[in-house]
């Protein structure tokens, strides 16, 4: 199996563990775009990326490996799928991590700091995003972020590289934020960073939505 579906695999694992704790099923499309918000952050908090990610695509953000690796935590018996749902040629579902996949989540997180570095960033980042109820509202949220507004009107298939520093807005709004605080980047800061992150990318879906409506 690809290393990247295997990342992959560890970060739905990831996104359904703390969906469950928090009593929520996610959908396909709040995969990929919690997902994405956590690459977003992953990069800010100096934890490795995948060499290769998102891209643009006709849905926002998009990741082949994740549906895949949906799909292969299913067929392992570690997810289920509930509230299926056929259309135009399309499924619709929300996914569930059950006791086998709670359990590899759990063995990841004593044994693989980069998956307990991420595991954190999911968990603040739900967090935040419930507490704001804007789960609902997380492909608009997705769709405000500048790194994907910059590069969607150049069509499908455009690489989303965060570690491109001139275009990563995200980057240096955060740096700039947190030099006035006088904070470090450190694990015990994550919450902080992500509720910051997320406002952020709140107060440009309002604007957005707008300038649009003039």
């Amino acid at each position: 199996m690809q290393s990247g579906l295997l990342l992959r695999m560890r970060d739905v694992a990831l996104c359904l563990f703390y969906a469950k704790k928090n009593k929520q099923l996610l959908t396909k499309i709040q995969l990929q775009k919690l997902i994405y918000l956590s690459d977003c952050l992953q990069m800010f908090m100096n934890t490795t990326l995948l060499d290769k990610g998102h891209e643009t695509y006709l849905h926002g953000p998009y990741d082949r490996n994740i549906q895949n690796a949906s799909d292969i935590l299913v067929f392992r018996n570690m997810a289920e799928m509930h509230n299926i749902h056929f259309f135009g040629g399309n499924i619709s579902c929300q996914y569930e991590l059950i006791e086998s996949g709670e359990n590899w989540v759990k063995y990841l997180r004593e044994n693989d700091q980069t998956a307990l570095q991420i595991s954190s960033i999911i968990e603040c980042l739900l967090e935040v995003i419930i507490k704001r109820d804007l789960l609902r509202e997380i492909k608009n949220i997705v769709y405000s972020e500048p790194l994907f507004v910059k590069n969607q009107k150049n069509g499908y298939g455009v690489t989303l590289n965060f570690n491109d520093l001139d275009e990563n807005d995200v980057f240096n709004y955060l740096t700039i934020i947190l030099d006035a605080f006088q904070f470090e980047k450190e694990a015990s800061k994550t919450i902080f960073v992500s509720d910051l992150f997320i406002d952020y990318l709140q107060k440009r879906m309002q604007a957005l939505a707008t300038n649009q409506e003039v």
